[in-house]
């Protein structure tokens, strides 16, 4: 089946963006031969191709490496007061090497400063999740969508996937779905706990729809919380 517009995937993710690539299929060849005059004639046929036409990132906030190591040695001293046993102890100046060692100039946190080691209660994750994660996927999301340009009612697909687990009511691809305004209609897919690799699988679900029907439009959103 032909189109007048190429098949499109709109991709949103953080910090992954400027590393992926959607790979075209090779053309279909056909040969026919005619019993009467002898000859071959060879067709080909061009392969569809996915693109990928805008991508969006968001991120919390930034803190150098310097101050993650400090922020890390207060907590630490805060646990070893608040501990009744005797035996804590903290290997600071591996913690350094290592953190040093990492080579980024800045490291992303969706918490403050004086809580990015701090021990979380159940309760306190779930709500971390609940606003900074949603909130990372609606920006990166928005930012593609506008980098776009195409209508939001032309998005057909809505991939959305994440390792920081919970259980949601309703779940985020629902929440996403709403605060973006793409159309109720829009067919959603969720992928939990694939780890690192949870963007790439879900680019590639998004190619092979993509190259299954030409006019589909896949809006793929993958976002972490680092400090969850």
């Amino acid at each position: 089946r032909k189109s007048s517009r190429p098949t499109q995937v709109v991709s949103s993710l953080e910090s992954l963006a400027n590393y992926l690539c959607v790979k075209p299929c090779p053309a279909i060849h056909a040969s026919h031969t005619s019993p009467y005059t002898n000859t071959t004639t060879t067709m080909t046929t061009p392969a569809p191709s996915a693109y990928i036409y805008s991508t969006g990132a968001a991120f919390g906030n930034h803190y150098s490496t310097e101050q993650v190591i400090q922020a890390l040695i207060q907590q630490q001293s805060k646990n070893h007061e608040n501990s009744s046993s005797s035996s804590t102890s903290f290997d600071v100046d591996f913690a350094t090497r290592v953190l040093n060692k990492c080579g980024f100039a800045k490291h992303s946190f969706a918490l403050p400063l004086e809580d990015i080691f701090r021990r979380f209660t159940r309760e306190e994750y779930l709500q971390l999740r609940k606003t900074a994660l949603v909130g990372l996927a609606e920006r990166a999301g928005q930012q593609a969508l506008e980098s776009w340009g195409g209508r939001l009612e032309e998005i057909t697909h809505l991939f959305w996937g994440t390792m920081t687990g919970a259980l949601d009511s309703p779940t985020i691809d629902i929440q996403l779905t709403k605060s973006l305004g793409l159309s109720l209609d829009v067919e959603r897919t969720s992928i939990d706990g694939m780890g690192c690799l949870t963007g790439f699988r879900l680019l590639n679900l998004a190619r092979q729809v993509s190259l299954g029907d030409p006019n589909a439009r896949v809006l793929v959103i993958v976002a972490d919380l680092r400090s969850a």
